[in-house]
């Protein structure tokens, strides 16, 4: 029988196991398909140890468990976990970068605080409505003209391009693996949808905007600026946020300049009848407005904070003043997140009401919602 042994930090296990089986179901499903049940319907990851993990799959057939082993060499959790969610994307003849093509033209783009860029774009494609944190993975670039999106499998050819580029990576150390991955993904970028409308002839929300936050003379921040009206562009892939859990009881917001497009779509659409406690986290105090009081609920508690100090302890020291938290959704830079998701553990928020996430590092540019 292969080894299990626990993994130590039982805190960051449990952090990747949400993550992935909320964020990712159909990376999990991949993984399922091509390591497990290849007549897998749904999966979820059930348990992590240092050799492998566990996965829960259901098919007709019922609900088994398999054990999966990793296939690199000893190293980071987040590594292994990192591979073979790839590696099962390119067993299951998909692209890594994302299959599913949607084109855009730009309407107009303006800048609405010294930091914020407000993106307007029109879809041939219905956009989702009243849906806060959903967001498109957007090539850094413009197109001249739209090509037709892959269906299905990748042609041969791709996919074995891919898998000799895993092989690459599964011989590689460390550092090599991350620059090979820095590489892939260097001209994707999510940005979160902030609201939709329809056009006046439209049968369908077809209008979206999008605030993305510039910071510093990154690919993204200048893709943002620069792009015109009538430029072309497109996203590879999607993301759905998970923020029903903030229906109910006491609800806490949070979120940097990365996350304030989420924290504002939820404001608008504010379904509780308890308002919110809302955290707003800037680096520079000017963005503050991006998020005005008039947008609050009546009774809500805001604290305007910034991210230039010790951002964790400021946000335990407003935390401190609403022992009275129930729920929890919020975004900021990946070891403050974790700190103030521990923080709200020990308090006793459970897990799946304890949505804390990171959705950027430390020097890194922040690329949002990565696995």
């Amino acid at each position: 029988m292969t080894t299990r042994t626990p993994v130590r930090d039982t805190e960051h296990k449990y952090d990747i196991i949400d993550h992935i089986n909320e964020d990712h179901s159909d990376d999990v499903l991949n993984i399922a398909l091509t390591y497990a049940d290849p007549h897998a319907q749904s999966a979820r990851v059930a348990d992590l140890y240092e050799e492998g993990l566990l996965m829960e799959t259901h098919s007709a057939q019922g609900c088994r468990e398999y054990f999966i082993p990793f296939q690199l060499d000893p190293c980071s959790l987040d590594e292994q976990i990192h591979y073979i969610v790839f590696r099962a994307a390119v067993e299951q003849g998909k692209p890594l970068t994302g299959g599913k093509n949607q084109y855009f033209t730009v309407i107009s783009n303006e800048k609405i605080t010294p930091n914020m860029q407000r993106i307007t774009l029109k879809s041939e494609q219905p956009v989702p409505e009243n849906e806060p944190g959903y967001a498109w993975y957007f090539q850094l670039q413009t197109h001249n003209r739209r090509t037709a999106p892959q269906a299905g499998r990748l042609p041969s050819e791709d996919v074995a391009a891919q898998r000799q580029l895993m092989e690459k990576m599964r011989h590689a150390d460390s550092r090599e693996r991350q620059q090979v991955l820095g590489a892939l993904f260097e001209g994707l970028r999510y940005y979160t949808l902030r609201a939709t409308r329809k056009s006046p002839d439209a049968a369908f929300a077809d209008i979206a905007v999008i605030d993305v936050f510039l910071h510093g003379n990154t690919h993204g921040s200048r893709w943002a600026s620069t792009l015109q009206a009538g430029d072309l562009i497109r996203s590879t892939a999607d993301f759905h946020e998970h923020t029903t859990h903030l229906a109910q009881g006491r609800a806490l917001l949070m979120g940097d300049e990365t996350a304030l497009p989420t924290v504002a779509a939820l404001l608008e659409n504010w379904q509780n009848p308890i308002p919110p406690v809302v955290i707003s986290i800037t680096g520079d105090e000017a963005d503050q407005p991006y998020l005005p009081d008039t947008m609050l609920p009546a009774g809500t508690h805001i604290h305007r904070i910034s991210s230039r100090g010790d951002t964790p302890a400021a946000i335990t020291a407003c935390l401190k003043l609403h022992p009275e938290i129930d729920t929890a959704w919020g975004a900021l830079e990946a070891a403050d997140a974790t700190a103030i998701r521990k923080y709200l553990r020990e308090l006793g928020l459970p897990r799946e009401r304890n949505r804390i996430k990171g959705y950027w590092r430390r020097a890194a540019a922040p690329t949002d919602k990565a696995v």
